[in-house]
């Protein structure tokens, strides 16, 4: 993308608006001020609002649910817990697609992943797109020696789905 952006004369943006949510906001400064201790588990879940467009299906075009949505995900739990990834493992499934008409192999809507980071913490996320009920939800917790925090946010009617 850089490449082709740069070979474009355009410029190339990527937007974490999770960095600039109140709520992540604080936490990160209390984070950061030792208010909690080290960061040791860091958890995050992102239920999309409904089914992806179909190029968001396909690999070569987007690689899907860990890509789009979850995106927000892998920035989120790298940023509160200070450090790159190791190790990571990931599951995916397409659990609700059939009901949907969806039979396309590549595509999934349900994807769990575990993370090992370099300063010893622990991680993970997951994703469902579309949840049971048409709502955007985003809930993380992180846990640290001396305490934790939790968010849950939606945008939507009701969260039965988390």
């Amino acid at each position: 993308m850089i490449f082709a952006c740069e070979k474009a004369g355009t410029k190339l943006q990527i937007g974490f608006m999770r960095r600039f949510d109140p709520e992540f906001v604080s936490a990160k400064a209390r984070i950061d001020a030792g208010d909690i201790g080290d960061p040791m588990l860091v958890k995050s879940l992102t239920h999309g609002p409904g089914l992806p467009p179909t190029w968001a299906w396909k690999r070569e075009t987007s690689n899907g649910l860990l890509a789009e949505v979850n995106s927000h995900c892998w920035d989120s739990v790298r940023w509160m817990m200070g450090s790159n990834y190791e190790r990571v493992y990931a599951e995916i499934a397409n659990l609700k697609g059939p009901s949907k008409g969806i039979e396309d192999p590549e595509f999934y809507d349900n994807a769990v992943v575990s993370i090992k980071f370099e300063n010893g913490g622990l991680g993970s996320f997951s994703g469902i797109c579309p949840p049971a009920i048409t709502v955007m939800t985003g809930a993380w917790k992180l846990s640290e020696q001396k305490g934790s925090f939790r968010s849950e946010n939606s945008r939507g009617a009701g969260c039965d789905d988390l």
